[in-house]
């Protein structure tokens, strides 16, 4: 099936679940307050056809998986520096990785198609809790399941 982001998100979930790094993974946005954590949230952002060849699409898939962390766990800038490094764990995780599983080609670490891996912080509530939370930008090159006929 062309744009099968479903089957995207569920392979990035378990890849993230085998890395040992969080205490929970989900897809989508948490409704309720997380823990202390860390906690992953994967999230599907855009699909696009970016080639083709002869009879078949390749798409990137752009997910953002969103790291959260309680902050008031520790000092300010404890929680910065341990953000920071669990989110250079989660990149690394993914960096040139071709065995993600599904229709999933590669990661297009340096944008090859247009977006890049790249990170960015900031802080959310959730009910009122407040978290740290980095965001990971994660472009998938994919292989479409369907076949294109003339």
């Amino acid at each position: 099936m062309a744009f099968d982001i479903a089957t995207t998100l569920d392979a990035v979930q378990t890849h993230l679940d085998g890395s040992g790094l969080f205490f929970e993974t989900h897809i989508g946005q948490p409704t309720s307050a997380v823990g202390e954590g860390p906690i992953a949230a994967i999230f599907g952002d855009t699909v696009s056809v970016v080639d083709t060849t002869l009879n078949s699409t390749i798409e990137q898939h752009v997910l953002t998986i969103r790291l959260y962390q309680g902050t008031h766990i520790g000092a300010v800038e404890t929680l910065e520096k341990d953000g920071w490094s669990l989110v250079s764990q989660v990149m690394d995780l993914f960096y040139g990785d071709f065995q993600l599983g599904a229709n999933i080609r590669n990661v297009d670490v340096a944008g090859e198609y247009g977006t890049s891996l790249s990170a960015s912080r900031d802080e959310e509530a959730i009910e009122t809790t407040p978290y740290y939370v980095a965001d990971i930008v994660l472009p998938l090159i994919v292989n479409s399941a369907t076949t294109l006929v003339a």
